[in-house]
């Protein structure tokens, strides 16, 4: 399910589709892709982020 973001300040806006959650290391792990708008023009990015034990999400590649 995609998010959607904006920065009303800025202009720019985008969102991050999330993948499939799977396991590495007993870590909650997922891909996900984030397309950043930038004067209209997108900018894809794909990683891969583990949730920490604090429920925060980290980029790990």
């Amino acid at each position: 399910m995609p998010v959607a973001w904006q920065n009303p300040q800025s202009g720019k806006y985008g969102q991050v589709v999330p993948g499939p959650v799977y396991s590495v290391n007993q870590s909650t792990c997922r891909e996900y892709t984030h397309t950043i708008y930038i004067d209209g023009r997108p900018e894809v990015l794909r990683g891969t982020a583990c949730r920490q034990p604090d429920g925060t999400w980290r980029d790990v590649g």
